[in-house]
C-alpha cells in the first residue's frame, strides 16, 4: 500500500479521484495523467476533479509532494510554541520519509 499515492485508470468517463492519504497542504497535491503534470480543481479536501475525463486505460496519478528544500514552520526564539506548528513541522519530515519509501518501491 502506498503512503503518498493512488492510481486509477482512466476510463473515458471519470473526471474525478479522491485522495487516500493525508497531506499539509492543497498545494503539495499534483495529478498525473499517463506521467504528465495535468491541471485540475478541488471539489472538497479529498476529491480532486479534471477539466476532462482521462482515456480508456490511462493512468491517472494523485500524488503528494512534500516539499523538501523549503520549511513548512520556522520556529525563532521568544516565539510561542503552539501544537499546530510542531505537528506541521513532524508530519513535514513523515511525510517527505513516506514520499521516499513509495519512490523506492516503484523504482524496485
Amino acid at each position: 500500500m502506498a503512503y503518498s499515492y493512488v492510481a486509477y485508470t482512466g476510463n473515458g468517463s471519470t473526471t474525478q479521484f479522491a485522495l487516500t492519504f493525508p497531506y499539509i497542504r492543497k498545494e503539495h497535491i499534483k495529478v498525473y495523467v499517463n506521467y504528465v503534470d495535468t491541471p485540475y480543481t478541488w471539489v472538497n479536501s479529498s476529491l480532486v476533479q479534471l477539466a476532462s475525463a482521462p482515456g480508456n486505460g490511462l493512468r491517472v496519478e494523485v500524488r503528494r509532494i512534500t516539499p523538501l528544500s523549503t520549511l513548512l514552520v520556522d520556529y525563532s526564539d521568544g516565539s510561542t510554541l503552539v501544537a499546530g506548528d510542531m505537528d506541521a513541522s513532524n508530519l513535514q519530515h513523515l511525510y517527505k520519509e513516506q514520499e521516499l519509501d513509495d519512490t523506492q518501491k516503484q523504482t524496485v
